[in-house]
């Protein structure tokens, strides 16, 4: 995503210099949106391995004396 956002930045930059005012916008707007989405999906990853990891371990601890019992 982070690509994604350099390339776009890069395809704006081209639509100011030939004067074109409008496309400039949209891939500024669009390179902001993807580097964005990229920091949001980075962010989700750290909480899944934070809060998932540890609550499988914990489930996984809790359940093994039940697994020596059967």
């Amino acid at each position: 995503m982070h690509t994604l956002g350099e390339h776009l930045e890069k395809l704006g930059n081209v639509n100011y210099m030939i004067r074109v005012d409008r496309l400039h916008e949209l891939y500024a707007w669009l390179s902001k949106m993807s580097t964005g989405t990229g920091n949001h999906i980075a962010n989700l990853g750290d909480l899944f391995k934070v809060y998932l990891g540890s609550h499988l371990k914990y489930h996984m601890s809790e359940h093994e004396s039940f697994r020596e019992l059967q």
